[in-house]
């Protein structure tokens, strides 16, 4: 993941969707994640949903959903 000028840039062999979200604090990131997987895994979505997250500090706590 590349982070230059207000744009994030990535590759991947993966043929899939993906969606960046920045999220300052961890508990928001959760909860976006929650929410982003109740909406698309209604009919008719069929979706395989992996969050990851980097920490900006190494004292924040670890993200689990």
């Amino acid at each position: 993941l590349i982070y230059e000028n207000e744009c994030a840039n990535f590759t991947t062999n993966v043929s899939a969707r993906f969606w960046l979200a920045d999220c300052p604090r961890t508990a928001e990131a959760v909860h976006f994640a929650t929410m982003l997987y109740k909406e698309l895994t209604a009919v008719p979505y069929m979706a395989k949903f992996v969050v990851f997250a980097k920490m900006n500090d190494a004292r924040e706590g670890r993200l689990r959903c």
